[in-house]
């Protein structure tokens, strides 16, 4: 039994094989425009909390006595509610209509509760969905700046009525 070896059969002349990176290279350009445009989407926003810290302090005695503000924004008309946090709580609520006439008077009832309550600054903003732009704008304008304070001296960062609007989307 004659046993023959086995040769391998090596071709002498290999074809030299090229790797294409062409479709890598349409990809990963297809994913760094894709990437670019997303991330200027994304946008880091930064909030500053004052966060509650426990101590061994007794509180306040005797809470301050703050008057809450809140406005509801409709199509039609805008009402404007007050309530104070501790009793009595004097709870009033004045209707005003959507139009100019409306919002001047909406707006003076505002400067009246100014003069009547100084250190309150914050208004409670609510808005129906079918509220326009427009109008949320003059509503927004008629709570923040006071027309009865002169600017002639060219300072406009003291004529804010209330400065502080918190915004909503649901009627109460």
């Amino acid at each position: 039994m004659s046993r023959k070896k086995n040769k391998r059969h090596v071709p002498q002349d290999i074809p030299d094989v090229e790797l294409n990176i062409m479709p890598f290279i349409d990809i990963f350009s297809l994913l760094n425009t894709f990437l670019l445009f997303t991330a200027t989407f994304v946008s880091i926003g930064l909030l500053r909390v004052q966060v509650p810290f426990l101590s061994n302090a007794t509180p306040d005695s005797k809470p301050t006595r703050s008057l809450d503000i809140n406005v509801d924004v409709g199509r039609d008309q805008i009402v404007l509610r007050t309530a104070y946090t501790i009793a009595p709580t004097d709870k009033t609520s004045n209707s005003f209509s959507s139009s100019p006439d409306g919002i001047a008077a909406f707006h003076r009832a505002l400067i009246d509760l100014k003069h009547r309550n100084p250190r309150d600054d914050k208004v409670t903003l609510y808005s129906d969905e079918d509220v326009s732009y427009h109008k949320l704008v003059e509503v927004l304008d008629a709570i923040k700046i006071d027309d009865s304070i002169d600017t002639s001296d060219g300072v406009t960062d003291n004529n804010k009525l209330y400065p502080k609007v918190v915004m909503g989307s649901v009627l109460l």
